[in-house]
């Protein structure tokens, strides 16, 4: 009968170690499988990085372009003030010359 039991015990004994080869595996592989998560993180959140730093400058080069713009229609606006004939109806003679000069 203790042969039995021996045989049994290690049955038992050969089933654990199949079942913590199994639970082993199965948390290695989720341990992998989180480091691997982490690192795509760490990827995604560089690249979230560089679209934001993309992002900023595209902005400031926007505003400074809109900032010349201004600029620019200013000086037309105070060019076209400085009109002496500005308020007339029709185009003074000087007027069609400065404008056949350009």
């Amino acid at each position: 009968m203790l042969v039995g039991a021996g045989i049994i015990n290690l049955r038992l004994i050969g089933l654990g170690a199949i079942v913590a080869a199994i639970v082993g595996a199965y948390g290695l592989g989720r341990h992998h499988e989180a480091q691997s998560i982490a690192v795509d993180m760490a990827r995604l959140r560089e690249k979230q990085i560089e679209a934001a730093e993309l992002a900023s400058r595209k902005e400031a080069e926007r505003l400074a372009i809109q900032s010349e713009r201004d600029s620019l229609a200013q000086q037309l606006e105070d060019a076209a003030r400085s009109d002496p004939d500005a308020g007339r109806m029709s185009l003074s003679a000087d007027s069609v010359r400065r404008i056949n000069q350009r």
